[in-house]
């Protein structure tokens, strides 16, 4: 038995098996961010159409993901403290032309970087309780703490996989 060569549709080709793109949407977005899609889809290898989709569809599943929106905005606030801390420390250090690749593998700016995550945290807490505040303060040692004991485990068990390889 031969078998027919089927004969594809004309037009940009569907996504996924069985799903048809049904809508056609059009906006207006201004120069700047059509030069971003522009450059976003030539680096991706798709379309510009092909780009907003990905973006949109990447968009949602993020709000899903993190709780319709509450949790991404804490995350957000941690990552830009984050970010900040780490590019100030390292601007402050005589390193200003570093980038986050650089300055997030140096310590002290690890550091500040992480010391302004928490303090986004705490400055975030809810409710208006100063006790209930100190609470959380005064249990930040013990989290340290637990959190050293984490590390050193860590380390040596690196350092012994490490001395095994060798």
């Amino acid at each position: 038995m031969v078998k027919k060569k089927q004969i594809q549709p004309g037009g940009r080709p569907t996504r996924r098996q069985g799903e048809r793109l049904s809508k056609n949407r059009t906006f207006r977005v201004r120069d700047q961010l059509d030069g971003q899609l522009v450059q976003a889809a030539s680096n991706s290898g798709r379309s510009v159409s092909e780009e907003i989709e990905y973006r949109l569809e990447r968009s949602f599943g993020e709000d899903a993901a993190y709780a319709g929106g509450v949790i991404k905005d804490m995350a957000m606030r941690m990552a830009v403290a984050f970010q900040t801390a780490g590019k100030a420390n390292a601007a402050a250090n005589g390193h200003p032309e570093w980038t986050s690749a650089e300055w997030i593998l140096d310590t002290g700016c690890y550091r500040a970087a992480a010391f302004a995550v928490l303090d986004t945290l705490l400055r975030a807490y809810p409710g208006n309780d100063l006790s209930e505040i100190l609470m959380v303060v005064d249990g930040i040692p013990l989290m340290v703490h637990s959190l050293k004991s984490d590390v050193a485990f860590r380390f040596v068990n690196a350092k012994r996989t490490q001395e095994e390889k060798t």
